[in-house]
């Protein structure tokens, strides 16, 4: 009788788990944007809390993208490279590029969109303008 209370209890808490939206998947994405946060104020010192949850990213498995939507005034996020979707915009923010090491984010790159030096191993859709969104929590 017990082993079917606790199969029960266990299903019930997986379907509930399945009608709730997964909230673990969206506490996970809260905490991939709070790292990614926390790196770029970490590498690039003169960034604020308040100023990073303005930016745009685009946010990988590996790498991540941000956009500063006040450098230079007026600018548009999104492009990386010619070869991202959508291409580099005529007048592109300036990028932060961040790779993933275990829990934290490192700078790897910074400047504006087409100059940038990549490392190795960067996607070239990374910085699609169709999966950026607000680094805010």
């Amino acid at each position: 009788m017990r082993g079917r209370t606790i199969r029960a209890v266990v299903v019930a808490a997986v379907a509930s788990s399945l009608a709730s939206g997964c909230p673990n998947s969206v506490e996970a994405e809260s905490s991939v944007r709070s790292a990614v946060a926390a790196g770029l104020i970490a590498h690039e010192g003169k960034l604020t809390l308040d100023q990073v949850h303005t930016f745009s990213a685009h946010l990988g498995d590996t790498w991540a993208v941000a956009y500063d939507p006040a450098v230079p005034a007026g600018c548009a996020p999104g492009g990386l490279t010619n070869n991202t979707p959508g291409g580099i915009p005529d007048r592109p923010c300036y990028v932060y590029l961040l790779h993933r090491r275990k829990s934290t984010w490192e700078l790897k790159a910074k400047g504006y969109p087409g100059t940038l030096a990549l490392p190795d191993g960067v996607p070239e859709k990374l910085g699609d303008k169709g999966k950026l969104d607000y680094l805010a929590p």
